[in-house]
């Protein structure tokens, strides 16, 4: 049998960067490349490119267009609240960095 699988209507859009996360159709996503690249505290503000299947909205996932892995591949980001295991290793990072960063405003 034969079967056929609607494939995903994608669309695309722009979220922004804030020190929680990618904020996007009113929802907070993060992925690892960019916790790896450390855009959290960097590049706050920024607005970048995301490709979404629009099946889902707000989706669960977005792919970030502009950031490209070691291995080619770009990354995705999640959903912060349907992140799984590795949620509250991201919550915890974020935590830190808004520390960080309030430590460093003092220090001005």
């Amino acid at each position: 049998m034969n079967e056929r699988h609607p494939s995903p209507r994608l669309r695309t859009g722009t979220a922004y960067l804030t020190r929680e996360g990618f904020l996007f159709a009113g929802s907070y996503y993060s992925g690892p490349f960019a916790i790896r690249m450390n855009w959290y505290a960097q590049e706050e503000g920024r607005e970048v490119d995301v490709t979404y299947d629009e099946s889902a909205y707000p989706p669960e996932e977005l792919l970030l267009m502009e950031a490209v892995s070691e291995d080619g591949e770009s990354d995705t980001l999640r959903l912060l609240d349907k992140m799984g295991p590795n949620s509250e290793r991201i919550r915890a990072y974020q935590a830190k960095l808004r520390q960080l960063m309030e430590e460093r405003a003092n220090l001005r």
